[in-house]
């Protein structure tokens, strides 16, 4: 007899039921994971999220050898920083949001977070663009940081927009309906 439900019949929907731990639903979920992201694009975000990439400030505080210094602009580098405050960024992220017809500054993760939830809902046209625009503009941010790490050639600000704004079109082309 299964413990794992209440008529002691086992399936596999039980025993992941009872293995798993449930947290409570945050509003920003059901935008984050839907079929119109990309999936790494997606993970990206959900780490930006939860406020777990592993960004210099971060490496420091576990210990790592890291200079402090942003890869875009060499101020000391945090998520606050290199997504929203750095000049580079800010730059992709005003690029970005014009395209998209918004008009407004950026400022802190929690302030930003807050503005995305409460403005990027809904299933229309324009919410969808938006949620595959940001999570897309993190992705490519974070991974231009990465590359620039690693040795990669550097690229403006103005190709990464460009970059983002071919990503999202091939990505909205895909949709069906």
């Amino acid at each position: 007899m299964w413990i794992g439900v209440a008529n002691g019949m086992f399936t596999q929907r039980s025993l992941w039921d009872s293995l798993r731990h449930r947290a409570e639903r945050v509003p920003w979920g059901k935008w984050l994971w839907s079929r119109d992201g990309i999936p790494r694009h997606e993970f990206v975000s959900w780490m930006l999220f939860h406020c777990k990439l592993p960004t210099k400030d971060r490496l420091a505080r576990w210990g790592m050898q890291v200079g402090a210094a942003c890869v875009f602009c060499s101020c000391d580098e945090s998520q606050d920083h290199l997504f929203f405050h750095c000049v580079f960024s800010a730059q992709v992220w005003r690029l970005m949001l014009q395209r998209l017809g918004v008009y407004r500054g950026s400022a802190t993760w929690r302030v930003e977070r807050q503005w995305y939830i409460d403005n990027v809902g809904g299933r229309s046209l324009q919410s969808r663009l938006m949620q595959v625009s940001f999570m897309c503009t993190v992705y490519v941010i974070w991974k231009e940081g990465n590359s620039r790490v690693f040795g990669g050639v550097p690229v403006s600000a103005d190709v990464l927009f460009h970059r983002v704004v071919s990503i999202v079109h091939d990505r909205v082309c895909s949709w069906r309906g």
